[in-house]
């Protein structure tokens, strides 16, 4: 995708990562003999639910507890290994990393020293996930037991209390009646790109829940292509002021993300394109040395490129998407690039992503792992991008609908 197809904010991506895990079978009990009542079966291991800003509504199923946990943008907790206690309580211990480092650094992020989570009062309840609400039988609260967050500090409200994100000038996405409600901000930029452009336009029928939620944008629109950029300013602003992206909503952290679309004039024009587009996302690694690294059990395995002992590159491909991961690899002593792609391929592996084929890649930085996606759907390319999460970029892209007000 080329440069002018983006708007100068939509080129910003970011992530973190996360998703639920495929819950293992059971294995059955043994048989009883005639003689011997047949014991009663053990109740099983409670989900465990993530919902910190980082990482909105995420449930995973023992024995497959995530070994990384956001606790928000700038700080996480990696190399954690869960077991359950005498109380059936799942403990773990990792090491605190944080990325607000004193100007930066090559050894940023730094580690903050250990911290200890423990998830524990099991319940059933209904939860907001990313695919939508479920019933399960989870820990309802998970707390921090040592570190950076206090003694018996909760990282995060009750399971069972929360409620689907607020929604702001963002919205959600559908009707009773099978129609679409566009979110209003969407529908506002849309009404000023139709006129303008002969593209197929695709837009978000959600904007998925991040560390902060959109409340304005600014869109373009030039002949067959398309792009909006999204903002969390500190108050909304009217779509395309001149105060969207600059001054006091002009911060990186003010980025919320962005979709765009662009139509060729035939298919084989478009997988060009996105084919232009993988050349630009792969970063050149001359003299790399290879390695296969599995991301998950069962899962898929990453290639990671190494030069003189850095991390290049590590990518992937599942279901017709080719996924880079680039940037700062070794963050967090070498964790945070693992932990990054394991969250997107267990995510990716039971949610089916968009188009006819495409690319995702993340740029991981000091301020964040930037994600975006592009894919082909006929003849047109699509993209769509979050700058404070992967998983959200991800939600991004899946809910992007053929536009009709």
């Amino acid at each position: 995708m080329s440069a002018a197809l983006l708007p100068p904010a939509a080129l910003l991506f970011l992530a973190g990562c996360g998703a639920a895990p495929s819950r293992p079978a059971t294995k059955p009990a043994p048989q009883a003999s005639k003689r011997q009542p047949k014991p009663a079966p053990a109740r099983r291991t409670p989900d465990l639910y993530i919902n910190t800003p980082f990482e909105p509504g995420r449930l995973f199923s023992w024995p497959s507890f995530p070994a990384t946990v956001f606790l928000n943008d700038n700080t996480w907790v990696a190399g954690l290994h869960w077991t359950i206690n005498r109380s059936g309580q799942a403990v773990a211990t990792g090491t605190n990393f944080s990325d607000l480092c004193p100007q930066g650094g090559a050894n940023c992020p730094t580690p903050q020293g250990t911290e200890t989570l423990r998830a524990s009062n099991p319940e059933t309840c209904t939860v907001t996930t990313a695919g939508g609400s479920a019933k399960a039988y989870l820990y309802n609260l998970v707390d921090s037991l040592s570190g950076e967050s206090g003694r018996g500090t909760p990282i995060q409200g009750p399971a069972c209390l929360a409620a689907p994100p607020a929604q702001s000038a963002g919205g959600s996405s559908s009707t009773g009646s099978g129609s679409t409600a566009w979110p209003p901000l969407v529908s506002q930029a849309m009404a000023y790109i139709e006129p303008r452009t002969a593209a197929v336009a695709e837009a978000p029928s959600q904007l998925p829940a991040s560390s902060l939620m959109a409340n304005s944008a600014d869109a373009a629109a030039i002949d067959s292509s398309y792009a909006v950029s999204l903002y969390h300013c500190p108050s909304p602003l009217p779509l395309n002021d001149p105060g969207v992206g600059n001054g006091s909503c002009g911060d990186l952290a003010d980025v919320y993300g962005a979709f765009s679309g662009k139509t060729f004039p035939d298919p084989a024009v478009a997988a060009a394109a996105q084919a232009s587009t993988l050349n630009s996302a792969s970063p050149e690694c001359p003299g790399a040395s290879q390695s296969k690294v599995q991301l998950s059990p069962g899962g898929p395995s990453a290639t990671l490129y190494e030069v003189d002992g850095q991390g290049c590159m590590a990518t992937w491909t599942h279901g017709g998407w080719t996924f880079i991961l680039a940037g700062d690899l070794y963050s967090g002593s070498g964790t945070i690039w693992k932990a990054v792609a394991s969250q997107i391929a267990n995510y990716t592996t039971t949610n089916p992503l968009p188009g006819d084929d495409g690319l995702l890649s993340c740029d991981i930085a000091p301020d964040g792992v930037h994600t975006s996606l592009y894919w082909t759907t006929g003849p047109s390319l699509y993209g769509a991008s979050a700058y404070h999460g992967s998983i959200p970029a991800i939600e991004l892209a899946e809910s992007m609908l053929p536009y009709r007000e």
